[in-house]
């Protein structure tokens, strides 16, 4: 009888312990989709394209085509630039996504 129980107990432990292991993932997975914290949106990128717009933002339309709004991060200024220069950016975030844009570090004129 004994050995009927602690058969059963193991097999309680094991389960709930799996099942804790795939909760724990879970919401771990669903905290970074939410957050927009994934390792992809915050490394550093660049980008080359034509100016289309400036305000306090930029409308980039980039060299494969594609018109991309991208915000100014502290301590950047477009005061040099204008609408139709060639330029080089440096941003961090996704390109393309509409809730946050990226966020431009450095921009340069290009050749």
């Amino acid at each position: 009888m004994r050995q009927k129980q602690f058969i059963v107990l193991g097999a309680i432990v094991l389960m709930l312990g799996i099942l804790l292991t795939a909760c724990s993932q879970s919401n771990k997975e669903s905290a970074e989709t939410h957050s927009g914290n994934s390792t992809e949106s915050s490394e550093t990128q660049v980008i080359s394209g034509t100016i289309n717009r400036t305000g306090d933002f930029l409308v980039l339309l980039t060299d494969d085509g594609a018109y991309q709004v991208m915000e100014l991060g502290d301590g950047i200024s477009l005061d040099n630039f204008s609408e139709g220069d060639y330029v080089k950016v440096t941003y961090t975030g996704e390109l393309g996504n509409e809730d946050a844009s990226p966020i431009i570090s450095a921009i340069e004129k290009a050749e």
